[in-house]
């Protein structure tokens, strides 16, 4: 008796596999783009609830604050009450860093997403922040309150997403592994 198996199925699937990982197109690399966008709803959530004390960053000293109240008197910057935040916001002035973390990618001043092989780079881009006349991007800027540069407190921004994050992004990786098995043929 001889037994014949079909492996035309089976090889297409592992090139689907690689070629998503890559960086090509495919139901893998989708789902690795799904993981930026649930990556920056992430900290994009966690960046709102640090930026209003509800998290481990440092709050804003009496002074900044003082500072922030004149100019929104002044007239000149509306600052975090324009962005739809408390008077002491932290990391709020423009809102251009939390909306870099936009979900949805693409027209954002400041965003990051790069496909790269296995994964996906999301943070923040060499855009020029506003309001600094070009001399200070937003990566420039979000790196100085990631580290606490200078005098600046660290205020971690890009950190490692949660145990609720991870488990929606293995969830869609599971999902994409079972499209890509249908459409060469093979039941999962």
């Amino acid at each position: 008796m001889s037994v014949k198996v079909n492996l035309a199925p089976l090889r297409r699937f592992q090139d689907d596999i690689r070629r998503g990982l890559a960086g090509g197109s495919g139901p893998i690399r989708d789902a690795i783009r799904v993981w930026a966008a649930m990556y920056r709803a992430f900290v994009q959530e966690r960046f709102k609830r640090a930026s209003r004390g509800g998290g481990e960053w440092t709050g804003l000293k009496e002074a900044t604050i003082k500072a922030r109240q004149r100019r929104n008197k002044a007239g000149r910057r509306r600052g975090a009450r324009a962005a739809g935040a408390s008077r002491a916001a932290i990391l709020w002035q423009t809102g251009t860093l939390v909306g870099a973390l936009q979900p949805r990618f693409g027209g954002v001043v400041g965003q990051l997403q790069e496909d790269v092989p296995f994964g996906i780079r999301v943070g923040y881009g060499r855009d020029a922040h506003p309001g600094t006349d070009g001399r200070v991007t937003v990566q420039d800027l979000a790196t100085w309150h990631q580290t606490g540069a200078g005098n600046l407190p660290a205020r971690p921004i890009i950190v490692d997403p949660d145990r609720r994050t991870v488990d929606m992004m293995r969830r869609e990786m599971e999902d994409a592994i079972r499209r890509s098995l249908r459409a060469n043929g093979i039941r999962d």
